[in-house]
């Protein structure tokens, strides 16, 4: 997960699907580490925005179309 946060330049917590109850009720508004956040999205998967496409060294979030233009 930290190779993936690595390649994608952006901090753990921005890969958070925010929307999800989960993420609502156990994690919003607490101050919690890049680890924690790691740590946390390993144990709970669908809390990762997606898709997450990984070409080389570098990825993106799939969820913006111009994203993936930008990558490819």
């Amino acid at each position: 997960m930290k190779d993936l946060v690595q390649k994608l330049n952006i901090k753990p917590s921005e890969l958070i699907r925010k929307q999800e109850s989960e993420y609502k009720q156990n994690y919003k508004g607490k101050d919690l580490t890049d680890d924690q956040w790691v740590h946390i999205l390993v144990q709970n998967p669908k809390l990762i925005r997606r898709p997450i496409i990984v070409k080389g060294n570098k990825a993106i979030i799939g969820d913006v179309i111009e994203n993936i233009d930008r990558l490819l």
